[in-house]
C-alpha cells in the first residue's frame, strides 16, 4: 500500500486512503480537505472505512476518482453506506483533464495499465507553485504504458514511482506474472539519468528496501535514487 499527503494553499490533499489513514492524518495534523483514489486494490482505498459513522463520521468529504471507481464504491458495501449517509461525496474525474481538488493544487490523472479486476487505475501529475510531482504507485510495466516515463521525468521535479519489488525473485512460490510490477532495478536502468528525482514507494513486505542496512538500499542510494519510507515523504512538499 502507499499514499501521499500534499499541502495546498488551504488544507491538504490525501492521495489514496490506506488502512493506516488515522496515523497518516495524525502526522499531517488534521483531516484532509479532499482525497484522490488511484484504484480499488485494498491498500489504496480500504482506509475510507475510517470516515464512516463508527469512526470520523466525516461530512461530505470529497473523494475524487474515476467513473469505474465511483461505480464500485456506490454498489458495494460498506463503501456504499459512506455515500448513502453523506460521509463522502464522489467526484468523477476526467482522465487527462486538469482539475483542482483543493486550492493551490492542479491535478491531471493518467490512466496506467494494471490488474483492473474491479476498477481502472490512474496515476497523478500534481502541480503547485511551478513545481510538478508524478505519482504512479502501481503499474504493470513501463513498456505497456502509453506514456513515455523518461519524457515525463523531464517535465516533473519529482517522480514517486512503483517500487513494489526490488527484484524478480522475491516470490519463490508464486509467479511474478500474477502480480506484475516493474522491478526497482529495471526502473533504475530506465531513469538513471534523473536518479535524484525518483522516489520508490509501494514496497511489498518482501522488498529488502524496508531495511536501510540492506545491500539493496545501499545499491539504490549509491545510484542516486531515493526510497519513500514513512515519514521520509514529508521531505518533499510541505
Amino acid at each position: 500500500m502507499a499514499s501521499l499527503g500534499l499541502r495546498g494553499t488551504e488544507g491538504w490533499l490525501l492521495v489514496d486512503a490506506t488502512p493506516d489513514l488515522p496515523e497518516q492524518t495524525a502526522a499531517m495534523g488534521s483531516m484532509p480537505a479532499a482525497i484522490l483514489l488511484t484504484h480499488a486494490h485494498i491498500g489504496h482505498y480500504a482506509g475510507l472505512v475510517h470516515l464512516g459513522f463508527e469512526a470520523a463520521a466525516t461530512d461530505r468529504m470529497p473523494i475524487w476518482c474515476t467513473a469505474r471507481m465511483a461505480q464500485f464504491l456506490t454498489t458495494n458495501a460498506p463503501w456504499s453506506a459512506l455515500v448513502e449517509q453523506g460521509h463522502i461525496v464522489l467526484v468523477v474525474l476526467d482522465p487527462g483533464s486538469p482539475f483542482e481538488p483543493i486550492p493551490g493544487l492542479s491535478v491531471t490523472s493518467l490512466t496506467v495499465p494494471h490488474r483492473d479486476e474491479y476498477t481502472d487505475t490512474v496515476g497523478f501529475s500534481v502541480a503547485r507553485d511551478g513545481q510538478r510531482i508524478l505519482y504512479v504507485p502501481d503499474i504493470d510495466s513501463w513498456d505497456l504504458w502509453g506514456q513515455d516515463v523518461s519524457g515525463l521525468a523531464a517535465t516533473h521535479d519529482a517522480l514517486i514511482l512503483d517500487g513494489t519489488f526490488f527484484s524478480g525473485d522475491e516470490l519463490p512460490h508464486r509467479p511474478l506474472a500474477e502480480v506484475p510490477h516493474p522491478v526497482v532495478r529495471r526502473t533504475m536502468d530506465l531513469l538513471q539519468h534523473v536518479a535524484g528525482k525518483v522516489w520508490f514507494t509501494h514496497l511489498n513486505h518482501t522488498n529488502p528496501l524496508w531495511d536501510p542496512t540492506s545491500a539493496a538500499w545501499a545499491e539504490v542510494t549509491a545510484r542516486g535514487f531515493n526510497v519513500a519510507v514513512f515519514p521520509r515523504q514529508g521531505r518533499m512538499w510541505q
